[in-house]
């Protein structure tokens, strides 16, 4: 499912060796959720198996975690941001 999900126009020319990597899951109702249980794993393994990253370690992302109600559109997003020579370029997925 990432792998087509990503936006190909977006795609870096290389994998980013430094990125923040916002995922954001809009759920359909209220309940309570743990944030530990989304971690994001299953999300940013694709992500270096697509060459968007270069590791899904400390070193290279740091993680940002979110959670919002969308009754309407349950959904993830993920957004990555480079901060490789502290220029920002975005890739959204």
């Amino acid at each position: 499912m990432i792998k087509g999900a990503i936006n190909k126009a977006q795609r870096p020319k290389k994998p980013l060796e430094r990125a923040i990597v916002n995922i954001t899951y809009y759920f359909k109702d209220r309940r309570r959720r743990d944030p530990d249980n989304y971690s994001g794993k299953m999300l940013l393994d694709p992500l270096v198996k697509e060459g968007i990253l270069i590791d899904d370690s400390f070193d290279v992302v740091t993680l940002v975690l979110d959670g919002k109600v969308d009754k309407q559109n349950p959904r993830t997003e993920i957004e990555i941001r480079s901060v490789e020579n502290e220029t920002h370029t975005e890739t959204k997925v």
